[in-house]
């Protein structure tokens, strides 16, 4: 047996030296990696380092606390087949990170999975690598060489055909890739994008991308939208806000507030007092200055933050 082992094992060497093939740059995930799973209700409120790619199983739930900072070490892979729940604040946001400029990283949704976002800071992640494949060979006495290059190109969020994707008022900024996402359960509003290396968003089906800043009040760069996105409208402005109006003194809808698309509230009372009573209800104590005037059968309008 001793023999027969020598023997393989110098094959295996003689094999690889005299081969007329040379890898190089090849890309790192032929590199066996550990995976772990999240297989219970789980809570993270503190900042953490994500050295090996982790897996949310199904039927379970990752809630990350505002203001976490999960950084990504290199190659890995946050894998959402269960639920993510990320909310974080305008003052208080979420980050995800890569440990530093050249870090590989993704955050995956899959058919099975759904993920919430709000006020998250997304930055130095996506997958790129190249690689060269070089052959040589001899025909008639010469020596001849071919030389083969691909690329591998993931965006730092992909999601395609899943459950749920909805992120809003997010940043999603400074990454090899943006967002990769497909099916009719994906939105994205409210957020901005800027200095995606390859592309901001990479879509297909009916992905709702409006609303959001593409660092331009022009719009996106369309050679960084590729696919079928619905972009437009988006934000003109980079620090946009939902606008609220208020309108007092009509008679429909007495006593209730109706929800309107683009963040806009329409209330309607038969009187200002009891217009006015609600009114201090729908306003959280972190609103600073939420109403200009009152008058009766009049109409308000002001900026709501932190709604």
């Amino acid at each position: 047996m001793k023999i027969i082992k020598k023997s393989f094992v110098l094959f295996i060497i003689l094999a690889f030296t005299l081969s007329p093939l040379n890898f190089q740059n090849l890309s790192p995930h032929s590199q066996a990696q550990s995976t772990e799973a999240i297989t219970e209700d789980t809570i993270w409120s503190e900042n953490k380092t994500i050295e090996n790619s982790i897996t949310i199983n199904s039927n379970t739930t990752l809630t990350i606390k505002k203001g976490v900072k999960i950084t990504f070490k290199d190659d890995v892979t946050l894998e959402i087949k269960g639920t993510l729940i990320a909310k974080g604040t305008v003052n208080d946001p979420i980050k995800f990170r890569g440990e530093n400029n050249d870090t590989n990283y993704s955050i995956t949704v899959s058919d099975s999975g759904e993920t919430v976002m709000r006020s998250v800071d997304i930055s130095g992640g996506g997958i790129y690598h190249s690689w060269q494949l070089i052959h040589n060979s001899k025909n008639n006495s010469s020596f001849l060489k071919k030389a083969y290059a691909g690329e591998y190109l993931q965006g730092v969020i992909v999601a395609y055909n899943p459950q749920k994707l909805e992120m809003e008022n997010c940043k999603i900024h400074d990454n090899k890739a943006g967002i990769q996402a497909g099916g009719d359960n994906v939105k994205v509003n409210r957020s901005k994008f800027y200095n995606n290396e390859h592309f901001d968003v990479m879509g297909g089906g009916t992905v709702d991308f409006q609303y959001n800043w593409w660092g331009s009040q022009n719009g996106p760069d369309t050679n960084k939208i590729i696919g079928d996105v619905d972009y437009s409208p988006w934000a003109t402005e980079e620090n946009f806000h939902d606008p609220v109006i208020i309108v007092p003194g009509i008679l429909w809808g007495r006593g209730k507030y109706f929800l309107m698309g683009n963040g806009i509230w329409i209330l309607s009372f038969a009187n200002t007092k009891n217009f006015t009573k609600l009114l201090m209800k729908m306003v959280t104590r972190r609103t600073k200055t939420f109403l200009n005037s009152l008058t009766n059968g009049g109409a308000v309008m002001f900026t709501a933050r932190n709604r």
